[in-house]
């Protein structure tokens, strides 16, 4: 308790209104280079966390906020020594015998709610139409954000705390300007992950990319290891073997590459198929999800409900992250202090029109701000945003019950909850209720 405490350099605190955030680089993979965990901290527990500089002692840390505060240290001294416990096993702080002077960095605000990672949605355009589209983008969308739009609202996010963003369409690579905006993004932020159907990756592009790799992941979709089925499910002739050169010649070229396949009863079984095809074509990661009833998803989603207590397909699953763990990511359970995921107040949405969405899979018509036409301030400190903070994910609800047929499908997701109470049931739940939450129901 004597040692002075330091931050090391890969650890930032972000503030809240109502105690704050580490964000530190989480280490899953030892090639990962987009991998982040948030952790949680009360307003007492950020607060010890901005003397971490190395000035103080551990314990005249303690003497001094409770002399600030007026109260007895022995009220407090165990929570204090677990958070510089749990600090220093998750390899987040140094002790040393003499004291150093560390900056400390700090972003985000006590006033209003500040987002720690931003998804750039700069197109709406897509050179496929795909069948389960949650934004139901085609050739023929037009909405697209100038590269001027980019640049003045991206060093508006940055200076507001954002280090982290997701640049994604539609298809990146449609947009006029998709270079350009990739460049001033990779130079701008920490990191940066791009989702693309990976159809349209031309020569300079790749240069971009290759010159920027050690800060980078790249999402690709593919969806079956038939030919034909993916390109049926993508909504054209060769996209199939497009995208697999594609995803050869990044990994090839020493990028981080994750493939993601969206699954449904025509595909499902094809899990452990496209873990051994990934794995050929070089990719770092695998992952698979089911599609959601969500935009064109809605046409498709309903035997999603139906596999959820599959059993043969479970065992099978099993099975085949056992046999994949190389390429198949295992995210560790932790204790998540926060009340829901994040979407809408840790991470957002922008569309080219520079409206706010919570999450991607949040309908256009979901809007809790615009930062083409508010200040940054005035979208953050509003009303909706606040309320999302608070929001209990269902699985964190008391009000959530066993006995419930969506239980499973809700989870996490408050967006789930809100979408099975609005499309999926004939009364309100118990957790809807609970947290006057119809006006959000009818807003999705």
């Amino acid at each position: 308790m004597n040692q002075y405490i330091f931050f090391n350099d890969n650890a930032r605190l972000h503030q809240l209104p109502h105690g704050g955030v580490i964000e530190v680089k989480n280490g899953m993979f030892k090639d990962e280079v987009f991998d982040f965990e948030y952790l949680d901290l009360n307003s007492s527990a950020f607060e010890a966390c901005t003397y971490f500089d190395g000035s103080m002692t551990i314990i005249d840390i303690l003497k001094d906020m409770c002399q600030k505060y007026k109260c007895d240290i022995n009220d407090h001294i165990e929570w204090y020594t677990n958070l510089v416990n749990d600090l220093y096993k998750k390899n987040l702080i140094n002790l040393v015998s003499n004291p150093v002077k560390k900056n400390l960095n700090i972003s985000g605000s006590t006033e209003y709610i500040t987002p720690l990672h931003a998804v750039f949605e700069i197109t709406h355009k897509c050179n496929l139409k795909c069948a389960h589209c949650y934004l139901e983008s085609s050739p023929q969308v037009q909405d697209t954000l100038s590269l001027d739009e980019f640049i003045m609202i991206a060093n508006n996010m940055y200076e507001n705390g954002i280090l982290t963003c997701e640049i994604t369409g539609g298809e990146v690579f449609v947009h006029p300007n998709a270079k350009e905006i990739l460049e001033f993004a990779l130079k701008k932020f920490k990191k940066v992950g791009i989702l693309t159907n990976g159809t349209l990756l031309k020569p300079d592009i790749l240069d971009l990319l290759i010159k920027y790799k050690k800060k980078i992941v790249i999402g690709i979709s593919l969806d079956s290891v038939n030919p034909e089925k993916h390109d049926n499910f993508r909504g054209k002739k060769n996209s199939f073997n497009q995208t697999c050169k594609t995803i050869k010649k990044l990994s090839e070229n020493g990028l981080f590459v994750r493939v993601g396949m969206s699954i449904y009863e025509d595909n499902m079984w094809e899990i452990n198929d496209m873990a051994n095809l990934v794995r050929k074509l070089g990719a770092s990661a695998f992952s698979y999800n089911w599609i959601d009833d969500f935009g064109r998803g809605k046409k498709m989603n309903q035997l999603k409900l139906n596999k959820l207590n599959n059993l043969s397909f479970a065992e099978f699953e099993v099975d085949v992250v056992k046999n994949n763990r190389d390429i198949i990511p295992l995210v560790p359970l932790t204790k998540n202090k926060a009340n829901n995921c994040g979407a809408g107040w840790r991470s957002i949405v922008m569309d080219p029109n520079g409206n706010i969405r919570p999450c991607a899979l949040f309908p256009k018509e979901f809007v809790i701000g615009n930062l083409k036409e508010q200040s940054y301030k005035d979208v953050f400190s509003s009303e909706i945003v606040n309320r999302l903070y608070s929001l209990q994910s269902p699985q964190k609800s008391k009000f959530c019950s066993d006995e419930c047929s969506f239980k499973d499908y809700c989870a996490g997701c408050y967006l789930k909850g809100l979408n099975s109470n609005k499309n999926h049931r004939t009364n309100y739940c118990g957790w809807v209720k609970n947290q006057k939450l119809e006006n959000l129901v009818e807003q999705i």
